[in-house]
Parts: C-alpha cells; sequence; structure tokens
C-alpha cells in the first residue's frame, strides 16, 4: 500500500449508521460491525459483517463510472458465467453535506490471487492462470456496442474503431514534450508513431467486447482450492479489443508468464494470430499514456504506474527486433 493511497483514504469517512442502513435495505440483515478496506484509488470500501453473512458496500468518491455503470457490466458478466458477484443495491447516499453512489454487492469468496501469487510452485500457478483465462474469456465474451466509457443512456464514447483512432491521435501528438522530458529522443518519439500507424492498420477491433480495464491478481479472487471464486472491481469497464485486458495484466506483472494464461483462454483465434506482435503494439500505446502521466504528475502516486518507462523501453526493444 502507497502513501498516495493511505493519504486519500484519511480523507474521507462515511458514517458507520448511513453505511449500515445500506446493507439493511439491501439484504433485510441487521449489520453488526464494518471495517474499512484501504485499497483502492476511486471508491470507499466498507467489509460489513451481519449475523448471517458479509457484504461490501462501496461509495463513489472518485472516478467516471457510475455504478448503475458499474453495475450493468458485472451483470452481463455473470450472465456469461463468470465468477462475479450479485449487485445488491444501488443508491445515493448523502455525507458531508454531499450526494455520492453507493453499491452493496455479495462480497467475493477467499482471498485476491495477489496474495498468494507469489508463494505457489509452477504447477500450482499455471494451473491457476488457465483458470484466470478461462474466466477473462467469459468476459470477453460479452459483446458490447461502442469502444470506450458506457454512459447512463446506454451509448458509448465511440461507436466504431475509425472514430477512436481519429480521437486517440491529437492526444498522442499532445504527450510528445511529457515522453521526450522522461528520456526518450525525437527519433525515438517517431518509431514510436510509425509503430502505432502500424498497430491501427494491422489490428484494428470492429467488434469490440466488455473488457475490464483493471485486470490483475488484486482483483481475481481464488478460494483454499486454488479455484478462482471472483473477480472485482469492474469501475474501469470499457469497451474495446480484448487484447487491452492483457497489457493492464501484463503491465503490473510484468514477470508473470502468460503462457498458462493464455492456454486457458478459450479464443484461440486472437491467441494464435501475431499473438506477442499485437500485445506489445498495444502496449506501446498505453505506455506512452503512462510515461506521460507520470511525467505530468509526479512520481507521488508511482505505484500505479509501476516502471512505464522501463516497460515502454522494453517494449521498443522488442518492436525494433520485428522491423
Amino acid at each position: 500500500m502507497n502513501e498516495f493511497v493511505q493519504n486519500r483514504h484519511i480523507e474521507f469517512e462515511t458514517p458507520a449508521e448511513v453505511i449500515f442502513d445500506l446493507v439493511k435495505r439491501a439484504t433485510s440483515q441487521e449489520p453488526v460491525r464494518r471495517a474499512k478496506i484501504v485499497r483502492g484509488y476511486e471508491n470507499e470500501v466498507y467489509y460489513v459483517e451481519t449475523r448471517q453473512t458479509a457484504f461490501i458496500v462501496k461509495v463513489r468518491r472518485f472516478g467516471e463510472v457510475g455504478f448503475q455503470q458499474e453495475a450493468w457490466a458485472m451483470e452481463r458478466c455473470r450472465e456469461a458465467g463468470a465468477p462475479v458477484s450479485e449487485v445488491l443495491l444501488v443508491d445515493t447516499i448523502q455525507s458531508d453535506g454531499k450526494l455520492f453512489d453507493a453499491m452493496v454487492q455479495r462480497r467475493a469468496l477467499g482471498q485476491p490471487l495477489n496474495d498468494v501469487l507469489w508463494r505457489l510452485e509452477k504447477p500450482a500457478l499455471d494451473k491457476v492462470l488457465r483458470q484466470v483465462g478461462e474466466v477473462l474469456g467469459c468476459i470477453h465474451s460479452v459483446q458490447v456496442e461502442g469502444f470506450g466509457r458506457r454512459h447512463a443512456d446506454g451509448t458509448w464514447d465511440f461507436l466504431t474503431w475509425e472514430r477512436i483512432m481519429a480521437s486517440s491521435a491529437p492526444n498522442r501528438g499532445s504527450e510528445k514534450a511529457h515522453i521526450l522530458h522522461a528520456g526518450f529522443s525525437e527519433q525515438e518519439f517517431e518509431f514510436m508513431m510509425e509503430m502505432l500507424q502500424k498497430c491501427r492498420d494491422e489490428f484494428p477491433c470492429h467488434w469490440p467486447v466488455l473488457c475490464h480495464g483493471d485486470f490483475e491478481p488484486d482483483h481475481i479472487f481464488v478460494d483454499e482450492h486454488l479455484k478462482v471464486s471472483g473477480v472485482i472491481d469492474f469501475g474501469q469497464f470499457q469497451g474495446g479489443p480484448p487484447i487491452l485486458d492483457f497489457i493492464h495484466l501484463s503491465f503490473v506483472q510484468p514477470e508473470l508468464d502468460l503462457e498458462p494464461f493464455k492456454s486457458g483462454y478459450p479464443d484461440r483465434g486472437l491467441i494464435e494470430d501475431r499473438f506477442d506482435q499485437r500485445l506489445h503494439l498495444y502496449r506501446l500505446g498505453f505506455l506512452m499514456g503512462c510515461v506521460a502521466h507520470t511525467t505530468k504528475v509526479g512520481d507521488g502516486d508511482a505505484d500505479k504506474t509501476p516502471d512505464a518507462s522501463g516497460q515502454l523501453k522494453n517494449t521498443l526493444e522488442v518492436l525494433r527486433q520485428w522491423i
């Protein structure tokens, strides 16, 4: 847990009676205790016990995606067979004189994969990662009608691949100064732009799927038998190419072997169609954005973008080998 997250959560605390009232209305059960979970960047989260069981309450403090949209994405994934917690209530609460979105959902059983990941021997780890690949395949089986964020009226940021690409081009140009400031050369930046065009030309996406957007071991739960028991935190979900979730996973865990993960993923067309080249070309644009963001805001939130510059340099080296 970094200092940035701890300091952010110190700033707010919803009264216990408000949290308990939400749970009672959602479940008709009487809450007896709560514990604050200081882990994420956008939500105030509580583990709430009743006499019968336990639930999770989330209060939206930051971020752009409302809980109604997150609940929509979670329900679509549940329908597709992914182990996603049931949402019991989405409502608005008042705290400190302000209104906030709130959600009550059943808790995911087990513990985050991140808590056991590096204690596992390779056979056990490979088995878990194959399951994770299968679960991600369930999530990606949900076809959506646009790219980017889904809005309250059911529309999306962009309807077509061509529109989202046209929108991203000016952003890349505006990132140039920040990327150069991070230590990259003019020649390297020009190469990045060439590779982005190659990605657009060779790996377009005309059929977007629901992407988790923050797919990482902290958001994947396993039970005592190392069976994947839940996927949580859909607050960053978006419509787009399925490779986006592979990118995020490889970003937060760059040392993780993706081969067993890929072996469990059911869409063999994606895995067998120049997967590594596709991954690194898409990673390039993602990492350029991370480096530019880190340069702009400084390193106070460095844990959110782990060595983005180093990963961008590695990606450039890999892409040069293919040219």
